[in-house]
């Protein structure tokens, strides 16, 4: 199944403290409740991830998606 997601990444060697950081920072904006309230009224169901299960997700989207992506022809532009 098809699904759009959003979600913060960084370059490869990010230090681990960085990420810890960004991560404690999205929590906190995330349970705002002003932004609750407009990812609501904007149809966005949020889901928390770790940093290491958002990896993990990403990965499995790229896994999942590549072949049937090169077999559809499209290109970027």
């Amino acid at each position: 199944m098809a699904e759009n997601f959003l979600g913060v990444s960084g370059p490869a060697g990010l230090p681990p403290a960085v990420a810890t950081r960004l991560h404690a920072a999205m929590v906190e904006v995330l349970a705002d409740p002003l932004v609750v309230k407009r990812l609501d009224d904007l149809g966005v169901a949020g889901r928390r991830m770790s940093p290491a299960e958002f990896t993990a997700f990403v990965q499995n989207q790229v896994n999942e998606w590549t072949e049937p992506v090169k077999a559809s022809g499209a290109k970027l532009n």
